[in-house]
C-alpha cells in the first residue's frame, strides 16, 4: 500500500489564517467602499439650490437708514472664493477691498464644507461690520455650496432668489432681487453672476432673462454683477440703448486687471457722481464701485421721507 505524501504533509495553519484574514479584509473593504462610492457619486455633483428656501439677512443690527443728503455707494466684486492672483486664499484682503460702501454684490462665494464658519460672505461682513446675505445657486453634499452674496448697511426687504435658466445643466446660477428705501424712494436691486457657458445658448438666455427683469422694474433700479460679457454683446448693446439706462462705469478709464471688463453697474433713475475700479490682489477681478444720486427727475418726484442717523463708518 502506498501513501500520498501530500495527504500526510502537515497543514500550515498560519497560511490558512492569512487566507481567512485576506478574505475578511476583502469583504470588509467592499462593504465599506461600496456605500462610500455611492455617497460620493450622489453627493459630489452640483445641483440647483432649493428655489423656495427663504433668504434671511444676517446681522441686521448693523444696518440703518442713509442720511437724507448723502449719495449711495455701491459695488460689485467677483471675489474668486477669496483666492487672489497669487493663489493665496485670504478673505481679509477681500474685505480690505470693500471698505466705505453701502451695498456690495459678491460673486463666486463659497460655503466651505469643512470650515464650519458659514458662507464666505459672513466672514467678509464681520470684518467690515456690515449685514450680509448668502444667495445660494448650487448644492453639493446635501447643503448650499456656491452662489452670490450681498453686503449692506441699509435694511433690505423682499429678498428673492430667482433661479436662472440652465439648459445645459452643467452649472447653476441665480439672481437676487431685493429693495431698500433711499431718500423716499424704493430702490430695486438685481445682483447676478451670469454663466459663461455657451452650450445650448445658456449664457445668452441668462443675459436676456436678467435684462428683461431689470427693465421691468420701476425706477430707481440698479443692476450689479459679473455678466461674463463685454459691451459689444448684442444683449448688452440692447440694454444700454434703452432710454433711461445708464452704465455707471462708462466714463472712467478701464481697469488694469481685466482691461476689457465683464463686471457691470447699470442703473435707471440715478446719476453717477463718481466711479472707480479698485485694483486688489485678492481676486482675478477688480472691484467696480460707483457713487450714485437720484436723477433730477426721480428726485423731483420723490416724496419727503424721515431719515435716521447714518451708520457709515
Amino acid at each position: 500500500m502506498t501513501t500520498n505524501p501530500a495527504a500526510s504533509a502537515p497543514i500550515d495553519s498560519s497560511a490558512v489564517n492569512r487566507t481567512k484574514l485576506s478574505r475578511r479584509l476583502f469583504w470588509t473593504t467592499g462593504l465599506v467602499a461600496v456605500p462610500i462610492a455611492a455617497i460620493v457619486a450622489i453627493g459630489a455633483p452640483s445641483g440647483p439650490a432649493d428655489p423656495v428656501q427663504p433668504l434671511i439677512v444676517q446681522s441686521q443690527d448693523r444696518v440703518g437708514s442713509l442720511d437724507g443728503t448723502s449719495s449711495l455707494r455701491v459695488a460689485t466684486f467677483n471675489i474668486h472664493a477669496g483666492v487672489g492672483r497669487d493663489g493665496i486664499r485670504d478673505l481679509g484682503r477681500t474685505a480690505a477691498a470693500l471698505t466705505d460702501l453701502d451695498v456690495a454684490a459678491l460673486q463666486e462665494v463659497r460655503n466651505p464644507l469643512l470650515g464650519f464658519k458659514g458662507p464666505q460672505v459672513s466672514d467678509v461682513a464681520n470684518k467690515l461690520g456690515m449685514a450680509w446675505l448668502f444667495v445660494p445657486a448650487e448644492k453639493r453634499w446635501w447643503r448650499n455650496d456656491y452662489g452670490n452674496g450681498l453686503l449692506t448697511r441699509v435694511p433690505l426687504t423682499d429678498c428673492v432668489r430667482i433661479p436662472l435658466p440652465t439648459p445645459s445643466r452643467q452649472r447653476f446660477r441665480a439672481a437676487l432681487l431685493t429693495n431698500f428705501s433711499y431718500q423716499g424712494r424704493t430702490v430695486h436691486v438685481v445682483a447676478v453672476h451670469i454663466d459663461k457657458d455657451m452650450e445650448q445658448n445658456t449664457h445668452d438666455i441668462q443675459l436676456r432673462t436678467v435684462f428683461d427683469l431689470f427693465l421691468s422694474l420701476q425706477e430707481p433700479a440698479i443692476l450689479l454683477g459679473d455678466l461674463n460679457e463685454f459691451g459689444t454683446h448684442p444683449e448688452i448693446v440692447r440694454l444700454l440703448g434703452t432710454a433711461g439706462v445708464h452704465n455707471a462705469l462708462a466714463d472712467i478709464p478701464r481697469p488694469t486687471v481685466k482691461s476689457d471688463p465683464i463686471d457691470w453697474i447699470i442703473t435707471r433713475g440715478f446719476r453717477t457722481v463718481r466711479a472707480e475700479w479698485r485694483p486688489t490682489p485678492s481676486s482675478d477681478h477688480p472691484v467696480a464701485c460707483a457713487e450714485l444720486q437720484l436723477s433730477e427727475r426721480i428726485a423731483r418726484d420723490s416724496s419727503p421721507a424721515t431719515h435716521t442717523a447714518s451708520l457709515r463708518p
